[in-house]
């Protein structure tokens, strides 16, 4: 699929490249419509967020100077100082605005109050989480209880946790239900690491004659 859609761009004469990423856990913190754009907006601004979120979002702007014809010794340093300098926070707010939103409504998101925490049942590894049951647990979250409920994740795929101690937290609902412990899988060992990035397809104008992902 991302080589079709690649090579689709090229024949409409446009440059593109597909990044294939791992998509066996949650890549951020949190699972549902506000809470996503909270984090992403608190990420642009310089704040604390999931090591996978933050590393995938460089990866990609990376991605995008390289197709925009950016010299390559050019492109790290600019995205670190978009981030460092809140330029590309201002680009984003500038987005919003250009849509008819207010930077004033968008800096004032907050998530709904939090729930319960969702508990280990054992002691352990986090060896997986299951995405799709806690994306579709978050959805009927945020349909119950509205655009700022959801989850956050407390234990991502290799945290060793104890018997009791949260696996996740709900936001906008008092009690979690059992079915977000059970997208939680407990072993005894940590699990292999997987690479965040599979591949990186990119067009044939693209100077680097690799399509596999170098960190």
């Amino acid at each position: 699929l991302a080589q079709t859609m690649v090579r689709l761009a090229e024949r409409m004469g446009r440059r593109a490249s597909a990044i294939v990423t791992d998509m066996n856990e949650p890549l951020a913190a949190t699972i549902g419509t506000g809470l996503e754009a909270i984090e992403a907006r608190d990420f642009l601004r310089g704040g604390d967020c999931a090591k996978r979120f933050a590393e995938l979002t460089t990866i990609i702007a990376q991605e995008m100077l390289r197709v925009g014809g950016v010299p390559e010794p050019q492109i790290a340093p600019r995205v670190a100082a978009a981030l460092r300098d809140g330029d590309a926070y201002e680009r984003f707010v500038a987005l919003i605005e250009a849509q008819g939103g207010e930077r004033s409504a968008f800096e004032a998101l907050r998530p709904a109050q939090p729930g319960a925490p969702v508990r280990a049942a054992a002691d352990g590894y986090v060896t997986a989480i299951d995405a799709v049951a806690i994306g579709e647990a978050a959805r009927e979250l945020v349909a119950r209880h509205g655009p700022f409920a959801g989850l956050r994740i407390a234990a991502p795929v290799g945290t060793r946790v104890r018997a009791g101690e949260p696996l996740a937290y709900v936001a906008g609902s008092p009690a979690p239900g059992p079915e977000i412990a059970a997208a939680f899988a407990l072993g005894p060992v940590p699990p292999t690491a997987r690479p965040l990035v599979d591949a990186v397809i990119r067009d044939a104008s693209v100077a680097p004659s690799s399509n596999r992902f170098e960190q």
